[in-house]
This record gives C-alpha cells, sequence and structure tokens, in this order.
C-alpha cells in the first residue's frame, strides 16, 4: 500500500527553503518579493498550501521568471476543495454587525439568493450565487458585500463586511482585507467556527449563511 505523501511537511520544506534562496537573492538585489502575500505573515503552526503556492507563483511572476518543472510535485495547484454545511439564514444563527462598518441587521433573507458550491481555505472563498436582480453598486458587476463573522464564548457571530461581491458562478474572494484588520476584523485562529454571507449595499437584503470551522 502506497504511503500518502505527507504535502504539510514536503510544503514547509519548500517554502523555507525557497524563502532562504529569496532572501539572499533579495539581500543582493537580485530579485523583487513584491507580492500578495507576505510570508512573514504566514504562520508555520498553521500552513496553508494554497497561501504558500500562491507566495511563491507570485515571486516568480514578479521577476519574469518560469515557475520550477517540479512544483506541482511539491506544492499542489490546489488544495482539494472541503465542502461546508447547508447554508442557514440569518435567525436560525444569531449574528452581531460588530465589524466593517454596515449593519446589516435588519436584512430580510432573499430567497433566491442561496449560497451554492461553496469551498474555501484559510486565504480565500469560493461560492456560486443567484444575484442578479440585486441592484448594481458601480459600473462593474459589484451587486454586494461580502461578510464574515466569528462565533464568540457566548454564542453569537461576530463580524460584518469585509470586501466587495459578484454574482455568477465560481466568484472568489480572498481574505486579504481581513489580515489587514479592515474594519476591526481579525483573521479566524483553528477551531473558530465561523458564517459567511452577502448583502446588498442598502443592507435590506441577505443571501443564505454558510458556516464552517476553521481548519488547523
Amino acid at each position: 500500500m502506497n504511503k500518502k505523501p505527507d504535502y504539510i511537511g514536503i510544503a514547509l520544506l519548500a517554502f523555507f527553503s525557497i524563502l532562504i534562496s529569496v532572501i539572499i537573492l533579495f539581500g543582493n538585489g537580485c530579485i523583487s518579493t513584491t507580492g500578495k502575500i507576505d510570508p512573514y505573515q504566514i504562520d508555520p503552526k498553521n500552513i496553508d498550501l494554497a497561501q504558500i503556492r500562491q507566495w511563491v507563483e507570485d515571486v516568480f511572476k514578479a521577476n519574469e521568471m518560469p515557475l520550477p518543472e517540479d512544483l506541482d510535485e511539491v506544492i499542489p495547484p490546489d488544495v482539494p476543495p472541503v465542502p461546508v454545511p447547508p447554508p442557514a439564514t440569518q435567525g436560525e444563527i444569531t449574528l452581531k454587525w460588530s465589524k466593517g462598518g454596515v449593519n446589516g441587521s435588519n436584512a430580510k433573507y432573499d430567497e433566491v439568493a442561496v449560497l451554492r458550491d461553496v469551498k474555501w481555505s484559510t486565504s480565500k472563498i469560493t461560492y456560486s450565487v443567484d444575484i442578479l436582480h440585486w441592484p448594481l453598486t458601480g459600473e462593474k458587476d459589484t451587486r454586494s458585500i461580502c461578510c464574515l463573522f466569528i462565533k464568540d464564548a457566548d454564542g453569537i457571530y461576530q463580524g460584518g463586511k469585509w470586501d466587495w461581491a459578484r454574482s455568477g458562478k465560481n466568484q472568489t474572494r480572498d481574505f486579504h482585507n481581513i489580515q489587514t484588520g479592515y474594519g476591526g476584523h481579525r483573521m479566524p485562529i483553528a477551531g473558530d467556527e465561523v458564517a459567511f454571507c452577502l448583502i446588498t449595499k442598502d443592507a435590506k437584503k441577505m443571501s443564505s449563511i454558510a458556516t464552517w470551522i476553521w481548519p488547523g
């Protein structure tokens, strides 16, 4: 029976090897580490392969270098998706709109706006939703607001807006704004119970709510 590769161990070794090489080259003024992900914010105890993969790709792209041929073997290009429980609605769980500057406490559940195909990692979330009838918020197809909540000791989900959202299939939003503390948000830690939903810009309508436990 073949032993399943230890991707986390391999990724750790590869990541820190690449990081050391990059630091050496950077110190000599030979390479730029500009990218969307700050390697110093990656917690070795809570490794996210998708986050590491994205950082490595950003570094090579920023320096117009081709990706290593064996990169897919070292760091898989896509972490296997983890499905979340069936969506809930406001009322079934208690939301407190304490972050992000938008109060959606009076938003009414729109039965058409059901979150589907929700998948997540510690760096991003993907989903599908039909909200084409929701009003546009500008020239782009940004019809709604992304909201994230973390369950506190009293069983209340604290959070709110962290980004704009769009309608349609296979939408992706990263957690960069949360990582930078936008609107009082903090990044969830392993074991936190979190919730995700969309609301309209005027906070009158709401999608269903997806909940899951943040990975360790």
